[in-house]
């Protein structure tokens, strides 16, 4: 499916070629007092006369190359180191939680609370990243580290939870279960005794 989305992309980005209007200085369509006046509004966009490049050549592209701002914008490349590994741990957690709810209603509606609870973020972020606090958004950065620091804290606590648990079943501490009626032992789902959590 990816070749055929990026050939699509390709398709679209050779007909749009056909469509791009040129630069002011070379587009035959336009009058010379027509271009002069679209080269001002172009010279005034970039803020400073001085500041031209029309050519890209051998020079100009070393020039570039060199231009520490450039590679300190680079940092941008983090922001998908980020990305990922949200998008690694995510799944995990939601696949972590199901594994560990042992019968099918159960996990059925712990699922959909995660998810559902999870996705509540979408809208907490939109109020949380104030716009007077840009680029550093305090507000917003802080609460979702601080929201990184309460996931890590109740992943620790849900392994060690799943060990304790594991430990009582093993040591026979939650046999007292298997004295309900058989329709209720049958229905117990991972609260009983013979169940494995996985930490």
């Amino acid at each position: 499916i990816f070749i055929i989305e990026g050939l699509a992309t390709i398709a679209y980005a050779i007909l749009a070629k056909c469509f791009i209007v040129d630069w002011p200085e070379t587009a035959a369509f336009l009058t010379a007092e027509e271009k002069l006046l679209l080269s001002r509004r172009l010279d005034e966009d970039r803020g400073n006369e001085f500041a031209r490049m029309d050519r890209l050549d051998k020079h100009s592209f070393n020039r570039i190359m060199k231009d520490w701002k450039i590679w300190a914008g680079v940092k941008y490349l983090a922001t998908f180191f980020v990305a990922t590994g949200t998008y690694i741990t995510q799944p995990l957690v939601i696949v972590w939680l199901s594994n560990n709810l042992g019968a099918h209603y159960k996990r059925a509606f712990g699922t959909a609370m995660q998810i559902g609870f999870g996705d509540i973020s979408g809208i907490i972020g939109s109020f949380i990243f104030i716009q007077n606090e840009g680029p550093g958004f305090k507000t917003g950065y802080g609460s979702a580290l601080g929201m990184v620091l309460v996931c890590g804290v109740a992943c620790t606590v849900f392994h060690f939870g799943v060990r304790w648990e594991n430990g009582k079943r093993e040591r026979g501490e939650r046999n007292d279960r298997l004295r309900l009626s058989e329709a209720e032992v049958q229905n117990l789902g991972d609260d009983h005794p013979g169940f494995r959590f996985s930490g």
